[in-house]
């Protein structure tokens, strides 16, 4: 085991994506810390057998598997656009001459030309970022350790120059939030065997260095619930194109999987289409299409913000892959999304961006998982039966088998309500449903639910639960 903790000393990181330069990277990428540890090799006041031990230990570093990464979520701030004096030209070689005043002067900051400068930062909720590597040989962690301790002890800022860190080597690391799987939904650079020579000689020619190569990460897989583990949660974001009001939630969920499908390679996963290759329902795990809308608040929008894609943790991997290849493709900066633009029928296109880490707090997995012991739906619940006035029939017990086909305890409480109690939720009957023939009809409703105990979420039940409905929020204790 070893592990690096990097500690933001103002609680503020600068630093930018590469795909998106109005965007704040968190958080930070292995990369990132690496090449922060190849310039303290070559900037810090070491000895020529310092030196040497420090860079025989980023090269070992850099060819062991990607590290995980522990790091707490952050707050995004708003990006404003400052102008700042261009870097400084060349002094003249020779002294000036009589006539070069105005010249010269041009090179002072406040004569020199104005450029327009973006520099998004984050606020972690977390001060400190763990960087983990569980597998590590003992015996050679042991013998590089104090090499990389030295080199990290004199990093003093990790991205941007005003982004000030300390770090060291950490004995205790916490659980990781984010370890390397193979069908992640987030994509961090990392350093790969030969990534030290390449930062070198980067600098030697006076050349900017390539990105480097990625890995894909996801949350690890935890025991909080019953519902959905995290790290399944594939998060897009509406950036142009017309405003769909949340009533419209289960036609832009149609659009997601229509485009899906288009994309999906041949044949096309039962988890995603919903049916077999004999076109009969399928039993097995599906992918949730979830519209998010801007809700929850009296002055809220109520139109939809974006959308994710929940994937169900018993999802086959060839599902899953599958699924990623639909959605992008990668070259050497990173990500690559061919998925940006979506149909969405008559209202027009959607020009979507993928964020694995949303700076929308609708978009963000927190704001729908809880944990919460009551829930409120936000786009109204399919019933899988319709409810009898009858034990064993009623409402109460049809939610409640929907509750455990979907993973959930039953709920102690059932309300079904005309008034949600989510704020900007419009009522059951505002929204406009999929009413083709060959559909069955069925009970269309807003419920509250009340759990014994705290329950994870996402919460997703009834008929429509893969297809935008039947998607609940949590609701605070100060509800109860």
């Amino acid at each position: 085991m070893l592990a690096i903790a990097v500690e933001y000393l103002t609680g503020r990181a600068v630093a930018t994506r590469r795909a998106d330069r109005q965007t704040a990277e968190w958080p930070p990428h292995p990369g990132r810390l690496f090449a922060a540890l190849v310039a303290t090799l070559h900037e810090a006041d070491l000895t020529e057998e310092e030196r040497g031990a420090a860079r025989a230990a980023l090269a070992w570093l850099e060819a062991l598997p990607p590290p995980a990464v522990a790091a707490s979520d952050a707050d995004h701030r708003t990006v404003a656009t400052v102008w700042v004096p261009t870097n400084d030209r060349e002094m003249p070689a020779k002294a000036p001459r009589k006539g070069d005043g105005p010249e010269l002067l041009g090179l002072l900051p406040d004569r020199r030309l104005r450029a327009a400068r973006a520099f998004p930062s984050v606020n972690p909720r977390e001060r400190t970022v763990v960087f983990q590597w569980p597998d590590a040989p003992a015996d050679a962690a042991g013998r590089h350790a104090p090499a990389i301790d030295r080199l990290a002890r004199e990093v003093t800022c990790l991205g941007h120059s005003s982004s000030l860190v300390r770090a060291a080597l950490c004995p205790s690391p916490p659980p990781p939030t984010l370890v390397p799987a193979e069908a992640g939904d987030v994509r961090l650079r990392v350093p790969r065997r030969g990534r030290l020579a390449e930062l070198e000689g980067s600098f030697a020619r006076g050349q900017r260095p390539s990105p480097g190569g990625t890995a894909t990460y996801a949350a690890p897989r935890t025991d909080r619930g019953p519902a959905i583990t995290p790290g399944d949660w594939i998060a897009f974001e509406r950036v142009a194109g017309p405003v769909i009001p949340l009533r419209a939630a289960e036609g832009v969920a149609a659009a997601v999987r229509a485009a899906l499908i288009k994309r999906a390679a041949d044949p096309v996963p039962a988890s995603l289409c919903g049916h077999e290759a004999d076109n009969t329902p399928t039993r097995g795990p599906r992918i949730a299409i979830l519209p998010l809308p801007h809700v929850g608040h009296t002055h809220a929008t109520r139109e939809l913000l974006g959308f994710a894609l929940l994937l169900p943790p018993d999802l086959p991997t060839a599902d899953r892959i599958a699924l990623y290849r639909a959605l992008e493709t990668v070259d050497g900066d990173g990500v690559v999304d061919e998925f940006h633009r979506l149909a969405l029928g008559p209202p027009g296109r959607w020009t979507i961006a993928r964020r694995p880490d949303p700076a929308l707090k609708t978009l963000r997995r927190d704001r729908w998982e809880g944990p919460a012991r009551r829930w409120a739906s936000v786009t109204p619940v399919l019933l899988d039966r319709v409810p009898k006035p009858q034990p064993g029939r009623d409402l109460a017990a049809v939610v409640a088998a929907s509750c455990r086909f979907a993973g959930l305890p039953e709920p102690v409480a059932v309300e079904r309500v005309s008034d949600p109690p989510v704020p900007a939720v419009p009522r059951a009957g505002a929204f406009l449903l999929d009413k083709r023939p060959e559909r069955p009809v069925r009970v269309c409703t807003h419920l509250v639910l009340e759990f014994a105990d705290k329950v994870a979420g996402p919460v997703l039940i009834g008929a429509g639960r893969h297809r935008g409905l039947g998607l609940f929020a949590p609701l605070p204790e100060a509800s109860l």
